[in-house]
């Protein structure tokens, strides 16, 4: 008994040892890179790799964030959700000032993107049909 023990704990070490058994799909070196070097408090990083890309899941000061990364290792965004208190009043007055005014907010997201620091992503609901609109911070909607 106690060598199958020891010899369970031995695999458990050996297999920590090696981060691309342990911790999922082999992620390209650009991905990892680029990631470490914009996200280096990052903890428990969870990697995938979908059809079109790669994903990977993470916390950052106590908040989950998702950064997402095309097949070529490009950086495409990050996302986080946030709550209505957090996104600035701008956003709002410009949301209410859209033809988007008077449907419901079902959803909202901070975004990261190479375009924009900070635009945000927020999902409308009226008349029948879903939209989504994003924001700056300052209030211009940029799509």
């Amino acid at each position: 008994m106690k060598t199958l023990f020891a010899s369970l704990l031995m695999g458990t070490i050996c297999l920590s040892s090696f981060p691309s058994l342990a911790q999922g799909p082999e992620i390209p070196d650009a991905v990892v890179s680029h990631f470490r070097t914009s996200y280096p408090a990052a903890q428990k990083t969870d990697w995938d790799k979908e059809s079109n890309g790669y994903e990977v899941e993470f916390r950052l000061n106590g908040i989950k964030w998702e950064a997402y990364y095309d097949l070529n290792g490009n950086w495409l965004k990050t996302e986080r959700d946030v709550k209505r208190r957090e996104v600035p009043n701008a956003v709002w007055t410009s949301l209410a000032k859209s033809p988007y005014a008077g449907w419901k907010v079902d959803d909202i997201e901070e975004h990261q993107t190479p375009d924009y620091k900070t635009v945000y992503e927020i999902e409308v609901k009226g008349k029948g049909r879903k939209a989504y609109v994003y924001i700056l911070p300052d209030g211009k909607i940029v799509r």
